[in-house]
């Protein structure tokens, strides 16, 4: 019987990977830039690929730890998933930015990787929603609507509205 993780133990999980991979992608993107064989349109093109989620993944990690231990669990299958994803899209990007190494026209060869990096980002993202995305705003919201319902003097008639 497989047990279910605990939604903080995953969300520093998945953090770790992505600060570790992202400072090795950050880190190589610096080095070419230092040595001449990259420029800063290398930066412009990696900031859009790794910055946000960066940004999500450090602000509800930041959350999290300011707020009272939660024992809320997640399904492993989706920690997984989310892991693997992360890892082969930060993978995908070094290995395109070390193949652009090698190529005539550097940044044509990074901005053509465009064409698959975007899509798999967006899989990656909405699998980090799933860790990252507070659902606090949204079960307030859920306890107030209950709340208005309990207070509707017609509580069926708006049952059949879209």
């Amino acid at each position: 019987m497989t047990t279910t993780p605990l939604l903080r133990n995953c969300q520093r999980r998945l953090a770790l990977a992505w600060y570790t991979l992202s400072a090795c992608v950050i880190g190589l993107i610096a080095v070419q830039i230092q040595t001449g064989v990259g420029d800063s349109a290398s930066w412009t093109w990696l900031s859009p690929h790794i910055i946000p989620s960066l940004s999500l993944i450090t602000g509800a990690v930041i959350a999290a730890e300011t707020r009272a231990d939660e024992q809320k669990r997640v399904s492993p299958f989706l920690f997984r998933l989310g892991m693997a994803f992360s890892i082969l899209y930060l993978l995908a990007i070094l290995a395109v930015i070390v193949g652009a190494t090698n190529s005539h026209s550097r940044i044509d060869a990074l901005k053509r990787s465009d064409l698959y990096l975007g899509p798999v980002q967006g899989i990656v993202v909405a699998l980090l929603g799933v860790f990252y995305v507070s659902t606090h705003h949204h079960d307030a919201a859920s306890q107030r609507v209950a709340a208005d319902k309990d207070l509707d003097p017609l509580p069926n008639q708006h049952e059949n509205e879209v």
